[in-house]
């Protein structure tokens, strides 16, 4: 059996990686994976924002079908995950990093180290990663997290404000702490057993502080913003117009967003020498056997795009993320082009592994991989705005429908309209109602009534 090291990084869009197309960003180690392996060009999160598509990636199960459908909703414990499939195969399973900041459980891992360990870590030098967050340490055990609690000081509110460096040195910092865990821990064990690895970053998710060495990275005057930045918000509902952020379409708005953009493309470049030393040092630990490797973050970020930024929307550059597979047994050089979700995640790390996976809501993708599956199934994505406000996304082929709790829907055809621009919701009645009886039929599937959670889940 294959060692299998899954990497997940925060906020990180598919159109920030230079394999993705992007020719401004630097992500050489993610590039060069991708060369070696496969890259999913239409990967999609199956929700906009981190708790959820987290558990949802490592379960293979929609959110509303596991119950944990925001950040405030841990994975109820009796719910599988990848760590309890996988031990029962005979794997040794370990989560390094960032899982949920207010979840006491391990969710079945036999190794557990996550935000408190790292406070642990850093004894005094807790007040300066707490500086650095813009967070009051309360001693609560969660200083980075109470930021949201704070509107004056809330950095997705105010995402413009991030402009100062950390005063922690590049060692001490969470990605680095986070990959010397994890090589410990594989060079304990991997001898021993096969392993499954969880190892999960937190960058670059905001606010954006990076080590000098990567600070002063991207000349924010150089950097290009997106074409749909300063687009007209016809159409658009009040939770989507409010979304969009103010100033952008002045002079100094534009060089705020410039600014912001440089920052985030270092976090990015940051995360990508870290995934850098995580597999040099998997290979030399592991030389003779060399483990399957899959890269992927929990959704993207908008980037102004749309004129917004970060996540909850399902425009492309906030539900699409990156999604590499490495490996024995893995094809190198090839580009998927069928779109997938992250149900199927779990599914093709044991397809992959030699183990047959479960019934899950997600299937293997190994057929894509493998040209024996030519035609695409629908993949799907939900947000959970309040207990009875829910959006909803399908993609089928090149078309995506989201449907928001309002009423309004957005309908794009993605292979002739990439950037979203025009919504033919009125102009395709037939696509539309297509993409809505799919829509529909999945809900039923997975048990959705609103918010009447209902459907069967595996269970420890």
């Amino acid at each position: 059996m294959n060692h299998v090291v899954m990497i997940m990084s925060d906020q990180h869009s598919s159109h920030a990686v230079g394999c993705y197309g992007n020719t401004e960003v630097e992500t050489p180690v993610l590039d060069a994976l991708a060369a070696r392996g496969v890259r999913f060009a239409n990967a999609y999160t199956t929700s906009p924002v981190c708790v959820p598509a987290r558990f949802s990636a490592l379960s293979g199960l929609y959110p509303s079908h596991t119950g944990c459908v925001n950040n405030a909703t841990p994975l109820p414990i009796d719910v599988m995950t990848a760590a309890h499939y996988f031990r029962e195969t005979g794997y040794l399973t370990a989560f390094v990093g960032k899982m949920h900041p207010v979840d006491a459980q391990t969710h079945g891992f036999d190794y557990y180290v996550d935000f408190g360990h790292y406070y642990d870590y850093l004894g005094r030098k807790l007040a300066m990663f707490t500086k650095g967050m813009q967070a009051d340490d309360s001693g609560k055990g969660v200083p980075w997290i109470e930021v949201y609690q704070n509107p004056e000081h809330h950095w997705s509110l105010s995402p413009l404000r991030d402009g100062e460096t950390t005063p922690l040195p590049e060692p001490d910092h969470f990605e680095s702490f986070v990959v010397r865990e994890a090589l410990r821990f594989f060079r304990q064990y991997a001898h021993r057993r096969p392993v499954f690895l969880f190892v999960s970053f937190l960058r670059p998710h905001t606010p954006l502080l990076v080590p000098e060495r990567f600070a002063h990275r991207y000349q924010a005057e150089r950097l290009a913003l997106p074409a749909t930045c300063n687009t007209r918000a016809d159409g658009l509902n009040p939770y989507l117009r409010a979304r969009r952020v103010a100033g952008l379409e002045t002079e100094s708005g534009q060089a705020l967003a410039r600014q912001h953009l440089a920052r985030y493309y270092a976090a990015v470049s940051f995360v990508d020498a870290k995934v850098g030393e995580l597999l040099q040092g998997l290979e030399e630990i592991s030389s003779q056997s060399p483990p399957l490797i899959g890269y992927t973050s929990d959704h993207g970020d908008m980037l102004f795009e749309h004129g917004m930024l970060s996540k909850f929307t399902f425009y492309e550059a906030s539900v699409s993320v990156p999604w590499i597979l490495a490996g024995p047994g893995v094809a190198g050089g090839k580009t998927v082009a069928e779109p997938v979700d992250h149900t199927s995640w779990l599914p093709t790390l044991m397809d992959y592994a030699g183990i047959v996976p479960p019934a899950l809501d997600g299937q293997s993708v190994r057929p894509y991989l493998e040209d024996l599956e030519p035609s695409a199934r629908p993949v799907f994505s939900e947000y959970y705005i309040a207990q009875d406000k829910t959006m909803h996304m399908v993609r089928w082929g090149t078309w995506k429908l989201i449907r928001h709790p309002d009423g309004l829907r957005q309908l794009f055809d993605l292979a002739h309209d990439p950037a979203e621009r025009t919504n033919l919701a009125d102009r395709q009645p037939t696509e539309l109602r297509r993409l809505e009886a799919v829509l529909d039929q999945h809900l039923v599937e997975v048990g959705v009534t609103g918010l009447n959670l209902r459907g069967p889940n595996p269970r420890v």
